[in-house]
């Protein structure tokens, strides 16, 4: 009688561990969404430019051009015989239910221009850099814009054909789901005065990631990642812009320049720095010209003054 009663009683316990496993189980495809992460961001360590320019850039907020549906299948995981199932959200920031996470802060056309900031005021190019609400005066000879275009999330959960039960693998180290990030966006340095475009570079990034409970958990926001890679590229073309130096020019002049002005004492010969200068100073310099036709005849026959000819001729066609 004793020993039914000790079996009765140790049935009754495993039953016990049994029901609280299959609570674990049920909970634990939600148990990661309690939080609300999303964009975090830090500069990168980006090496200073050889080149200053006495200018000031403004960025705009970006304009968000992208598709606005969201389409989540995750619940199909609880259908037995289902493998996995799958969501697609082409504005992320709006949708609920990710793979370990329930939702995330993130809003594209403020964190990506002012993560753009960030950088490109790391950089050291510009004298300042700084967010701005205005479009048409925004305070600055020189205008950052952005156009975003992809932010996609796609993700698949995996249940493993067992329906409710589909976490159950995961215990054991199976991966709860795969994810892919797209992101794709335009930046262009416009010429507030004539709203020229003087550098435009797109950033096309993807990200993939797979997670499981001991590995890479909560890693399916890919966007601070994508950005910041994309970013680095860009501000190279743009140092790269810059490096038309005065002795490059004066290597093509034939003659060896003599910087008489403090701006041409500060800058490297180049399309941008040319341009912007003389539109920040207002021709306040001595000698400077604010056409094209008055750079050909009041500075460039000046002595010292040949090695800017090139480059005025092309920089300043667009003050005529």
């Amino acid at each position: 009688m004793e020993k039914s009663l000790h079996l009765l009683d140790s049935s009754a316990k495993h039953r016990v561990w049994a029901v609280s496993i299959v609570l674990l189980l049920s909970i634990l495809p939600t148990s990661g969404c309690s939080t609300r992460a999303g964009w975090q961001y830090e500069p990168s360590l980006a090496r200073q430019s050889a080149v200053h320019l006495p200018v000031d850039l403004a960025v705009d907020h970006f304009d968000d051009q992208r598709q606005t549906t969201n389409e989540r299948y995750f619940w199909a995981c609880v259908i037995p015989l289902v493998p996995d199932c799958t969501s697609d959200y082409h504005r992320p920031e709006n949708a609920n239910g990710f793979l370990t996470e329930a939702a995330y802060n993130f809003r594209p056309d403020d964190d990506l221009a002012e993560a753009t900031a960030k950088e490109l005021a790391r950089t050291g190019i510009f004298r300042d850099v700084f967010l701005t609400e205005r479009k048409a005066d925004p305070g600055a000879p020189l205008l950052m814009r952005g156009t975003i275009t992809n932010t996609d999330w796609y993700g698949a959960e995996y249940s493993y054909l067992l329906g409710p039960y589909g976490s159950l693998p995961w215990l054991f180290g199976l991966p709860i789901g795969s994810a892919r990030n797209s992101l794709e966006l335009k930046l262009e340095l416009v010429q507030v005065s004539d709203r020229r475009v003087l550098w435009s570079y797109k950033i096309h990034q993807t990200y993939q990631t797979t997670e499981g409970i001991y590995y890479n958990y909560a890693t399916d926001f890919g966007y601070p990642q994508m950005f910041k890679a994309g970013i680095e590229r860009g501000s190279h073309t743009l140092r790269a812009n810059h490096r038309i130096s005065g002795r490059v020019s004066s290597a093509r002049a034939g003659k060896p320049a003599r910087r008489s002005t403090d701006i041409a004492s500060q800058m490297a010969v180049s399309t941008i720095s040319l341009r912007a200068a003389l539109a920040q100073e207002g021709c306040r310099n001595p000698g400077w010209g604010c056409t094209a036709s008055q750079w050909r005849t009041r500075v460039a026959p000046q002595p010292g003054n040949s090695a800017f000819l090139a480059a005025g001729e092309f920089v300043l066609g667009g003050f005529e």
